[in-house]
C-alpha cells in the first residue's frame, strides 16, 4: 500500500490528506468488493467528486455532470463544461493520457482538463496547452498551484458572491 503519512493542516495539505483517506478506503474495501464491473474505478470516481470537487474545490452538485465517454465534466452558469476529470483506478497509474487529451476538443468550451489515479495527478491547460504533474508527495505549495484553477470560484459567478 502506497499510502504516506499525514501532513500539518493547510488548504492544500487537507486535500492530499483527504485523497490519501480515500486510497486507504479504497484498499480496505477493495477485499470484500470485488464484483467484476463494479468496483474500482467508479467508486473511487464518486468519492473523489464529492470529497474533493464538491466539499474543498466548492463545485456545486448541479454543476457536475457524471457521463460516460467523460468521466465528469464541471459546468459554468451557462452549463458549458470548462473541467474535465478523468480518472482511473488507484494503482493503475495514468495510462490512456493520449485518449485522455484526445477527447479534449469536443467540447471547445473545456479550459482544463485533469487526469488521475489517486496517486498521479496530471492537469493540462488548454489554452496555454501546458501539462503539470503533481503526485501525493508534491510539496504544499505544488498542490495548491495545481488546484487554484480547478476551484469553481474561477469558474462560477454564484460561487463568487
Amino acid at each position: 500500500m502506497r499510502v504516506p503519512r499525514k501532513s500539518k493542516s493547510t488548504p492544500g495539505n487537507q486535500i492530499v490528506d483527504a485523497i490519501r483517506g480515500m486510497l486507504v478506503r479504497f484498499e480496505k474495501y477493495g477485499k470484500y468488493l470485488k464484483y467484476p464491473g463494479d468496483w474500482g474505478e467508479r467508486a473511487f470516481r464518486g468519492w473523489l467528486v464529492y470529497e474533493i470537487f464538491h466539499q474543498k474545490l466548492r463545485w456545486p452538485i448541479p454543476n457536475i455532470v457524471f457521463g460516460e465517454k467523460f468521466d465528469v465534466l464541471f459546468l459554468n452558469e451557462r452549463l458549458m463544461p470548462v473541467v474535465y476529470l478523468e480518472t482511473k483506478k488507484p494503482t493503475r497509474d495514468l495510462a490512456g493520457e493520449a485518449d485522455f487529451l484526445g477527447r479534449v476538443p469536443c467540447f471547445p468550451t473545456i479550459l482544463y482538463a485533469v487526469l488521475t489515479d489517486g496517486y498521479d495527478w496530471l492537469r493540462f491547460d488548454v489554452t496555454t496547452k501546458q501539462r503539470k504533474q503533481i503526485s501525493l508527495s508534491s510539496r504544499q505549495s505544488e498542490w495548491e498551484e495545481f488546484l487554484r484553477p480547478l476551484q469553481a470560484l474561477r469558474h462560477l459567478y454564484v460561487v463568487r458572491v
